[in-house]
């Protein structure tokens, strides 16, 4: 091949697998193709993997061992668009030598034979695809229709997902605008402070003859029976029973030696004897310089008849209830043999306060069944008496020792009323005493809003949440109807009792919980509401009929308990929203990342579980056995089950382990 002419570019050589699929295409034989290979080579002399157009046909000639005819050549030229400066490698040189009438003479049943081959592997091919299977073979229905499903299934997820944000919102602001907790904590808090920082006792100066000015304990420094009564007489009656306007410290001890000792003593509740002498006479004697003037906005501010008023802002309503519960008497153990010879005295039922109350329900709650029995009647000290009356009273329990060995829980409670706010404050202060002679005290303070709706903005909230919820519910009865009708009976239980399902109807029966407890919770309030109109100012206790008044702090007591089970409610219900809102994404596949992948490892996550519980339990029981009886924490089983949770979390008291190893 001469290398002095011009010529086009060879066409670039295929690789031995390509050059396979053009020679199993073109069905050639191992002999015809060790022969064309070789005329190849033998005119490819500069080996530049080409032979020339014009070199073509002498090539040709040679294997077929007769010339190709001048119109065969024209066909050939025509066919594979040749040129006399045309090149062609090897698989080009194998297309033109399969198309010359010589080689299909001899050839055409091996032709055949790989053009059926060669249609067989493409159809085979085409038959892998979908759209082939599909276009020619179709779909078995049950495939559809499940696939339908799954893609309804995620259509209706998707368009649930503004309902539970919507549910959630609407719930929310419900929650804000008929709680306002904000105002309630200020409230509370205030009732608290004031009850933990300025109910004292334990003055440093001899009271009442000198004007107490620093009380060393308070409420939680309550150890026996007598600091109880100290305590109600120095520290709760001047807060709840307020005498006077008061004034700064000098003022007020320069007019308390303007009294005798003996209005001192009347004051404080005591008959002291009649007479003159030192007794009778004051410090300052007949000169007092500063008296005692209340000044007209104070007069204003309490109103006629003046309110009993605490914290300035609040009402007192009823007073104070004492009420206890009593422990049972019983036989002594071992009294036939050797009690008698240790202990002489009574026995009672042992009782299950050996440990401090750690729930709200266990302070507010109580049993009614050991409630006003004979030496434990309940006591109510009513409000708007003066201090000297009060204190009598409490001197009257104390001497016939109303709060004895056999009283095991001290409720006091007291009820405020705030006018500014139209919210009623109720307080539990409770001092148990159990059978090792430990005192425990708390303090509890619930909120009630006379008016929960104070504006349109609350009919709202509530609206819109009810109306989420009923969307929901007429969602699933649909469902559950379309199932009952396409399905069987065992296949129609198995999804209405799918996870999905059951999270949904567990919104919904939380939901109809809520309702029922607000509803509740309105028909105590109007029953309180009715107690209130029957209130008077004036009278001692507000009520003139001593039946009324116990009913009112009946129902503050049942709206307190069921407040604190309608908060258990409302926070459990935002959990359930979330698995709500997890079933929500399973619509969108990186939303459902997350929830497919708890799904996914559920089984694995169940068994970690099992060991890691088994372990946790043993070091459970072997903290209780340990420590239990040096460590509160750790008394009881389930209170080690906690505490050791609480060091897993890293949250735990080193130094009162420490003390006991």
């Amino acid at each position: 091949m001469s290398s002095d002419q011009p010529s086009e570019s060879v066409e670039p050589l295929l690789g031995e697998d390509q050059l396979d699929d053009v020679v199993r295409r073109l069905g050639l034989s191992d002999e015809a193709l060790l022969k064309a290979r070789c005329a190849f080579d033998a005119a490819d002399t500069d080996k530049s993997g080409g032979v020339d157009a014009s070199e073509l046909f002498g090539v040709l000639d040679a294997l077929t061992a007769e010339p190709l005819s001048e119109a065969e050549k024209d066909g050939l030229t025509q066919r594979f668009h040749l040129t006399e400066t045309s090149q062609l490698n090897l698989p080009r040189f194998l297309e033109v030598f399969c198309s010359t009438a010589h080689y299909k003479n001899q050839h055409l049943d091996s032709m055949l034979k790989a053009l059926a081959q060669e249609s067989l592997k493409d159809m085979d091919e085409a038959s892998k695809t979908l759209d082939f299977r599909v276009r020619y073979a179709g779909i078995p229905s049950r495939y559809v229709r499940k696939y339908l499903d799954s893609e309804i299934k995620e259509m209706r997820a998707c368009l649930q997902l503004p309902i539970v944000v919507l549910l959630f919102v609407s719930f929310t602001f419900a929650v804000q605008f008929h709680e306002r907790i904000d105002i309630m904590h200020g409230q509370q808090e205030a009732m608290i402070f004031d009850l933990e920082e300025n109910a004292v006792f334990a003055f440093a100066e001899p009271t009442p003859f000198e004007n107490g000015r620093m009380g060393h304990k308070n409420l939680y420094d309550v150890n026996t029976f007598a600091d109880f009564w100290s305590w109600m007489n120095l520290g709760m009656i001047p807060l709840f029973w307020e005498e006077g306007w008061s004034v700064s410290e000098s003022r007020s001890n320069v007019r308390q030696r303007c009294s005798s000792a003996r209005e001192h003593l009347h004051s404080f509740g005591w008959n002291s004897p009649q007479g003159s002498g030192a007794a009778a006479a004051s410090l300052l004697g007949d000169d007092c310089p500063d008296e005692e003037r209340e000044p007209d906005i104070v007069k204003t501010w309490y109103g006629e008849p003046r309110s009993p008023t605490h914290l300035w802002f609040n009402t007192v309503v009823g007073g104070i209830r004492l009420e206890q519960e009593r422990a049972s008497v019983k036989p002594c153990p071992q009294e036939e043999s050797y009690g008698q010879r240790l202990h002489a005295g009574t026995c009672i039922q042992p009782t299950d306060y050996w440990f401090k109350p750690q729930e709200n329900t266990d302070v507010v709650g109580r049993d009614t069944s050991k409630t006003n029995l004979p030496g434990g009647e309940t006591v109510i000290l009513q409000s708007g008496l003066s201090q000297r009356e009060v204190r009598q009273q409490l001197f009257a329990l104390e001497d016939k020792a109303w709060f004895s060995p056999l009283t095991s829980r001290v409720t006091v409670l007291t009820t405020t009323y705030n006018a500014h706010l139209d919210l009623l404050m109720i307080a539990h202060i409770v001092v148990i005493v159990n059978n090792a002679g430990h005192f425990y005290r708390m303090i509890k303070t619930t909120s009630v809003w006379l008016n929960p709706y104070h504006g349109w903005w609350c009919y709202v909230a509530d609206i819109v949440w009810i109306c989420c919820m009923l969307h929901i519910l007429y969602q699933k009865l649909i469902q559950m109807r379309s199932l009952c009708r396409r399905s069987q009976k065992r296949t129609a239980a198995a999804q209405i009792y799918d996870l999905k399902n059951l999270i949904d109807w567990a919104n919904l029966g939380i939901g109809a919980g809520i309702i029922f407890l607000w509803a509740s919770h309105l028909m105590q309030l109007q029953e309180l509401k009715e107690l209130l109109m029957q209130a008077k100012l004036g009278v001692p206790g507000n009520w003139e009929v001593p039946s009324v008044q116990h009913a009112y702090f009946e129902q503050v007591q049942r709206m307190a308990e069921a407040s604190l089970l309608r908060k258990d409610i409302l926070s459990l219900y935002p959990f359930a929203l979330v698995s709500r809102f997890f079933e929500v994404c399973t619509g969108q596949p990186r939303l459902a990342l997350v929830t497919k992948t708890i799904t996914k490892a559920a089984v694995d996550i169940f068994h970690f579980g099992c060991v890691f519980g088994f372990v946790f339990a043993v070091f459970s029981a072997g903290g209780m056995i340990l420590f239990g009886e040096d460590v509160a924490d750790f008394s009881t089983f389930a209170r080690s089950f906690d505490t050791s949770f609480h060091i897993v979390l890293g949250d735990w008291d080193w130094e009162a382990m420490k003390a006991v190893g």
